[in-house]
């Protein structure tokens, strides 16, 4: 079905293109690489980054490479859609590679509470949808938009994966502590998540644990229930301030 629906548009509007049983693959290698559907632009700039600019290209990378460089689910897509994509459902997309979440501010925020606050909002929402999605990831990333709209991005990765909540909020704030210019203000604070990988991917254990797991299966347990039950919100008591509560502690830094 894959290797039939670019087959179906290849010779658009009035040609036909017949391929013989077992000359899929055959034909897939025989494309450019913007004709491969599920490859778009963005992912064409990375393959090309990587000195990747044909199918057989990708043809002669392991799975285990594509997926170290383009994620689990890129990279499976890519090594399995030059072989003539059996293993591809149909109207199936390759999973994103990564998840991020933002949020902007009414007012330019310097209060290091307030910020602190942010993070931890933006760390709880990131971490509901990894357990949507049952992914993990071991790369933290954050972005920072100062009152002059200039924007500075920065990463940090890790061994392990991230497991909870504190401890993206953890690895943020490091990052942040590092990257931010003091005292400036702050118009918009974002985190993601990159090399994103199937949570039944095998992980390495960490040597000093210090209650991460036990956060992780609480969570988990929240989760399934609010997904049960959607009226059920349990949230840290600093995250349940309402809106207007909120956009007062940022009014802070205008009375400083």
């Amino acid at each position: 079905m894959y290797v039939a629906k670019i087959a179906s548009g290849y010779k658009k509007p009035d040609g036909i293109t017949f391929i013989k049983k077992g000359e899929e693959e055959k034909f897939i290698l025989s494309l450019p690489i913007e004709k491969i559907w599920g490859i778009g632009k963005k992912t064409r700039e990375r393959l090309k980054n990587a000195g990747i600019f044909s199918p057989a290209d990708i043809h002669g990378k392991s799975i285990s490479l594509l997926t170290t460089v383009f994620g689990n689910g890129m990279g499976s897509f890519l090594y399995n859609a030059v072989r003539g994509g059996k293993e591809i459902t149909f109207g199936e997309e390759a999973k994103s590679h990564s998840i991020s979440v933002e949020r902007t501010f009414e007012f330019d925020v310097a209060n290091e509470y307030a910020i602190e606050t942010a993070f931890m909002e933006l760390s709880a929402q990131l971490i509901w949808r990894m357990h949507t999605e049952n992914v993990k990831a071991k790369t933290v990333n954050i972005r920072i938009r100062y009152e002059d709209f200039y924007t500075i991005t920065a990463q940090e990765s890790s061994e392990i994966p991230v497991s909870n909540a504190d401890d993206l909020l953890e690895r943020c704030l490091r990052i942040f502590n590092r990257k931010y210019e003091k005292g400036k203000g702050i118009r918009l604070l974002g985190i993601g998540l990159s090399g994103i990988e199937t949570s039944e991917k095998p992980t390495q254990a960490e040597l000093f644990d210090f209650g991460n797991s036990k956060k992780a299966k609480l969570e988990k347990t929240l989760f399934e229930m609010e997904r049960k039950n959607p009226s059920l919100k349990v949230r840290k008591a600093r995250l349940l301030s309402t809106e207007a509560e909120q956009n007062n502690l940022f009014r802070r830094d205008l009375n400083d």
